[in-house]
């Protein structure tokens, strides 16, 4: 009977150490999937500060593969924080760029009103980044007693050909003390001595000092962006209804109204363009793509809807393509379409000056 007993624990240990190396096994992989995930962050993700005085954010990525180009907007409350300017030589403010995406073009560096619009791309010859490293660097001086979120309203990360990259974000926390306005910190008073008294030995063993736990993130929220292509919308952005050259102040949506087209058409019709962020005097195709459009600003139409497609001419012999020529277009761009050399374009249509083609003109490609 006690031999069976001793067997009975045994036998429960076992049980016991299974259960154990297996939640262990569980705990690793779900904290391995979660560290291989891309993930952008506002680093570190609290602070506490007094009125007067500065701390220093990071907006940082991780485990990012291909990246080419970031839009960042962050929100605080304006009346208990302020950034400080990181460049006083140019007109507004603006905070610092970071070195991730280092040599990039910085299309927007802007802070009102609580709000931080933030774009960064590169060109070529630069090569997309990997890995992880800091995007750009925030400094916020407290000006208002309180506690305020440093939300990531908004991140679109993406590739060389502008397709987003699905990536997990998380924002920050501040919390401004009352305090000395000029930002020196209340120096604190020297400590009465008090007369060394031998202390006695515990007749216990002292318990261990508990490890502090991290800090829960504020925000947390997931951004799965699907690029969306000519091919997989099933658009032919061969034969468009014309060319829309944006103006200040038109969006994407709004332009899409104008036609009756839909936005993501029009997106995967124009590769080169990023279509949540168009400039004015940007050249819009606008494809064949029906769409009923909610309410909301409209564009002015620059030329007649026409929804139906034009019948595509059949190629001349010797031709394995007619293009018409559209407004802006230049010979080395169509022969870059078509793969084909500019010389044996000029030569079949008996072109004598390469710079010099007409919008409407009907070229036979060879």
């Amino acid at each position: 009977m006690k031999h069976h007993k001793t067997q009975h624990q045994i036998g429960s240990g076992l049980w016991v150490s299974v259960a154990l190396s297996c939640a262990l096994i569980a705990v690793w992989a779900s904290s391995t999937i979660a560290q291989s995930a891309a993930q952008a962050t506002i680093a570190p993700n609290e602070a506490t500060i007094n009125m007067g005085q500065t701390t220093e954010m990071a907006v940082q990525v991780e485990n990012i593969t291909g990246l080419y180009g970031a839009e960042i907007v962050i929100t605080f409350d304006p009346n208990l924080l302020e950034v400080v300017d990181a460049d006083p030589d140019r007109p507004g403010t603006q905070i610092t760029p970071g070195d991730f995406l280092s040599g990039g073009m910085n299309e927007t560096n802007d802070v009102a009103n609580g709000r931080i619009a933030y774009v960064m791309q590169l060109a070529p010859p630069l090569t997309p980044a990997n890995g992880g490293g800091v995007l750009a660097r925030i400094t916020f001086k407290g000006i208002g007693s309180g506690q305020t979120n440093i939300a990531l309203d908004d991140l679109f990360l993406s590739d060389k050909n502008n397709n987003g990259i699905g990536c997990r974000f998380t924002g920050a926390q501040i919390t401004v003390q009352a305090g000395n306005i000029d930002g020196s910190t209340p120096m604190p008073m020297p400590p009465t001595p008090i007369p060394a008294t031998p202390m006695p030995i515990p007749s216990t063993p002292l318990l261990p000092t508990p490890t502090a736990m991290p800090p829960t993130p504020i925000l947390q929220a997931t951004v799965a962006v699907q690029p969306i292509t000519a091919a997989s919308g099933g658009v032919n952005c061969a034969v468009v209804q014309g060319y829309h050259i944006v103006q200040r102040g038109e969006t994407l949506y709004a332009i899409a109204r104008a036609y009756a087209t839909n936005p993501y058409a029009i997106g995967a019709c124009n590769p080169t363009i990023n279509p949540r962020r168009i400039h004015a005097s940007n050249h819009l195709a606008i494809p064949y793509a029906p769409w009923t459009p909610p309410p909301g600003p409209t564009a002015v139409r620059q030329f007649g809807p026409n929804l139906i497609p034009a019948p595509v001419p059949t190629p001349a012999p010797g031709c394995r393509a007619l293009h018409t020529v559209q407004a802006g277009e230049t010979l080395t761009a169509i022969g870059l379409k078509y793969n084909a050399n500019i010389w044996d374009i000029a030569r079949a249509n008996r072109i004598y000056n390469l710079h010099l083609i007409n919008a409407g003109q009907v070229l036979c490609i060879p």
